[in-house]
């Protein structure tokens, strides 16, 4: 989540296509046929409820409709990073999420080769290549990064003017419109390189995204998941990042990425009676970022509502003993933790050892508001 364009997934698979005859058929094998469209779309919404063994039976079907296609390459790197959510860099997964990324490149590069035009080869690569793009940024290939996006902006130009004809571009837009101003902001070694994408404009960006939400038919998942992110991390907006969480838990209430996330906004507003029964569930999940993540939100919650400071400590210190079992994710969760426990420290008078947790804040901090808050407290 912390592209300059955004996770541009296989729901997107429509989103340069216009209505088509049957004739297209051989031309255009996925965008021509609803009932394929439909078939993806239903294998994608069990990946997002987390329901995998349901979605691999559709997926057969799919790779026996679409035989050497790219969206069978799309589906696969799709299962590898919803199936270890937070997906990123140091996954296990991460080197054959690429790999498939790159066979989606290849197949589509053999479609234009024959079809200059072609619809689903022109919006494959460009989805392959915006997450390349976030990758090399998040591995700190900065060259690699540019150049993918350079390639894939030239695709995402195609849209601008197609906003008011398909709601679907509005996310793709939107995202740009957004990052293209804050995500130099954030990451300055960038400003030199972006002379060659025109300027973004964030209120049009916030405003291209909320229509998405709204308005999208197949972007409507990462649409909200992408503005509940920007609202909660970017603009320090928890109350409006909860209505865009709360509808992906409705219609997606096994994910338990999104459950966190809906957790971490009702902390976030101070919505502690709703926070329980999602810190239980998450408690319960086998994989210990959840489970660190419960810790955290009760930790908060033992400590600002309940002003239990025996019992945040506790729970602050078991999210971090849980997070020590894995490595790179749940940065941010870690630094609230060291600043929860920085401040109790405080408050009993152990200067020296709140110091030392707010230096902790500090380095793993990835928000401007964390860093802000342990830097005050050093200061005094």
């Amino acid at each position: 989540m912390k592209s300059t364009f955004g996770l541009i997934t296989v729901l997107l698979f429509v989103i340069l296509s216009p209505p088509h005859t049957a004739t297209s058929q051989e031309r255009l094998p996925l965008f021509s046929s609803k009932s394929k469209i439909k078939l993806v779309q239903l294998c994608v919404d069990h990946i997002y409820n987390m329901e995998f063994d349901e979605a691999r039976v559709l997926y057969k079907e799919i790779k026996i409709a679409l035989p050497g296609h790219p969206a069978i390459d799309m589906l696969d790197a799709f299962f590898i990073s919803w199936q270890e959510m937070p997906f990123n860099v140091h996954s296990p997964g991460y080197k054959n999420h690429i790999a498939k990324l790159q066979a989606v490149i290849e197949k589509s590069q053999k479609i234009l080769k024959e079809d200059a035009d072609n619809e689903e080869g022109i919006f494959f690569e460009m989805s392959a290549r915006g997450l390349l793009a976030e990758y090399y940024a998040d591995e700190g290939s900065y060259m690699k990064a540019i150049s993918e996006a350079k390639q894939t902006y030239d695709f995402i130009k195609k849209g601008f003017e197609l906003t008011d004809k398909n709601p679907e571009f509005l996310f793709t837009v939107g995202l740009y419109n957004y990052f293209r101003e804050t995500y130099p902001e954030r990451h300055p070694i960038y400003k030199p390189f972006l002379w060659f994408f025109k300027s973004g404009d964030k209120q049009l960006g916030l405003k291209q995204l909320d229509q998405a939400c709204r308005q999208g038919v197949l972007t409507k998942v990462e649409a909200n998941l992408y503005t509940s992110y920007i609202y909660l991390r970017y603009e320090n907006n928890p109350e409006t990042a909860l209505k865009y969480l709360r509808r992906l838990n409705k219609d997606y209430p096994k994910n338990a990425f999104f459950q966190t996330k809906l957790a971490e906004a009702l902390v976030m507003n101070e919505r502690y009676k709703e926070v329980g029964p999602l810190a239980d569930e998450l408690l319960g999940n086998s994989d210990p970022y959840y489970r660190m993540s419960a810790n955290l939100f009760l930790g908060i919650m033992e400590e600002k509502k309940a002003q239990n400071l025996s019992d945040a400590t506790y729970y602050y210190q078991k999210a971090l003993s849980e997070s020590a079992t894995f490595e790179f994710k749940g940065e941010y969760y870690k630094s609230l933790a060291y600043l929860g426990l920085g401040r109790i420290f405080r408050r009993q008078g152990n200067s020296d050892l709140a110091d030392g947790q707010f230096n902790l804040a500090i380095e793993w901090a990835t928000t401007e508001e964390v860093e802000k808050e342990a830097k005050g407290y050093l200061k005094h």
